[in-house]
C-alpha cells in the first residue's frame, strides 16, 4: 500500500493560450538528412474517395514490332517482353500471361521458363524463325520453348521433338491433343542417335538442341551432318555443368566456340546468367 502511494504521481494543470500560436520543433529552412522539406505538403498518393481508382487493363498495353533483323509477323514486344502470336488462342501451355489485341491473342514469353526466352531478353540476335520453317527440336521436353517456336513458324511449319525421358514426352503428347498443337511431332528417341529417326525427319532449316549430356557439341554436329540444310541455323542452350563440373564455365564456353567454328559460323551468344545459371546460349549458320 505504502509503495503505491509512492509511486503514484499528481496530474499538473497546465494553462494555454490558445490565440498564440505554438512554435514548430523545426526550422523552416533547415532540411532533413534526406533533403525533404518539411514544412512542404505532401502530395496525396491516391486519389481522392470521391474519385475511382484506375484499373489496370491488360488490352490496351503497348504493342511494338519487332528490329528489322527479327521481322516475324507472329511476333510482337508487349512493354519490353516479347510475345507470340498464340497458335491455338484460349489455351496456355504453362500458365504464362496472355494479352488481347484485337482479334488476336499473344503469349508472353517467360524468360524464367525458356532459355531462347532469356538470351533474348538479354540481348541476344538473330533469333528469329520464319514462319514456316523446319525445326529439329533436340530435348523438346514437356514443350514450353517449342510452343512458342510453335506460334512463330505458324500452321505451314513443323517441330519435329526429340526427348528421350518417357514423362516429358507423355505430357508433351497431352498438349498437343488437347490445344490442338498439329505443328509438333513428337519423336521418342536418343539424340545420340539421329541415325534412329532419319526415316522420319526430313532437311530442317533450323536445329535447336537443349540436353544435359557431356557431349553436347557433338550430338549437335551428327545431327547437323544429317537433317540442317546448307545455311541452315543452330541454336544450342549449353550447359557447362554437364559437360565438365571441374572446369570454369567460361572455359568449357570457349572450348564449345572452338569446336562449332569449325563447321558454323557464329552469329551471336550469351551468357545466360541469371535466368539460367552456368548456361551460354549460341547461334549460328552452316558453313
Amino acid at each position: 500500500m505504502l509503495l503505491y502511494i509512492m509511486g503514484k504521481k499528481r496530474k499538473r494543470k497546465y494553462s494555454f493560450d490558445k490565440t498564440k500560436k505554438r512554435k514548430p520543433d523545426f526550422d523552416k529552412t533547415r532540411q532533413n538528412r534526406d533533403g525533404f522539406d518539411k514544412t512542404k505538403k505532401r502530395k496525396p498518393e491516391f486519389k481522392k474517395s470521391g474519385q475511382k481508382k484506375q484499373s489496370f487493363d491488360k488490352t490496351k498495353q503497348k504493342f511494338s514490332k519487332p528490329k528489322k533483323e527479327d521481322i516475324n509477323p507472329n511476333i510482337c514486344f508487349i512493354k519490353g517482353k516479347v510475345a507470340t502470336k498464340n497458335l491455338t488462342p484460349g489455351f496456355r501451355v504453362y500458365s504464362e500471361l496472355i494479352v488481347k489485341k484485337g482479334n488476336d491473342e499473344y503469349r508472353l514469353w517467360d524468360e524464367k521458363k525458356s532459355k531462347l526466352a532469356a538470351a533474348i531478353k538479354k540481348g541476344i540476335t538473330h533469333w528469329n524463325i520464319p514462319v514456316g520453317n523446319k525445326v529439329l527440336y533436340l530435348g523438346i521436353a514437356d514443350g514450353t520453348t517449342a510452343s512458342h517456336i510453335s506460334d512463330m513458324i505458324g500452321e505451314n511449319g513443323i517441330i519435329y521433338g526429340v526427348e528421350f525421358a518417357l514423362k516429358p514426352v507423355q505430357n508433351l503428347l497431352c498438349i498437343i491433343k488437347m490445344h490442338k498443337r498439329d505443328n509438333i511431332a513428337p519423336i521418342y528417341d536418343d539424340a545420340k542417335l539421329p541415325g534412329n529417326y532419319a526415316s522420319i525427319v526430313s532437311k530442317t532449316d533450323l536445329i535447336y538442341q537443349d540436353v544435359a549430356q557431356k557431349d553436347q557439341v557433338k550430338i549437335l554436329l551428327k545431327n547437323a551432318k544429317l537433317f540442317l540444310k546448307k545455311n541452315g541455323m543452330i541454336m544450342l542452350a549449353l550447359k557447362a555443368r554437364s559437360v565438365d563440373s571441374t572446369k570454369n564455365p567460361r572455359q568449357v564456353y570457349d572450348d564449345a566456340l572452338d569446336e562449332l567454328k569449325k563447321h558454323f559460323r557464329i552469329l551471336d551468344w550469351k551468357i545466360l546468367d541469371p535466368f539460367e545459371k552456368d548456361h551460354c546460349f549460341i547461334i549460328a549458320t552452316k558453313l
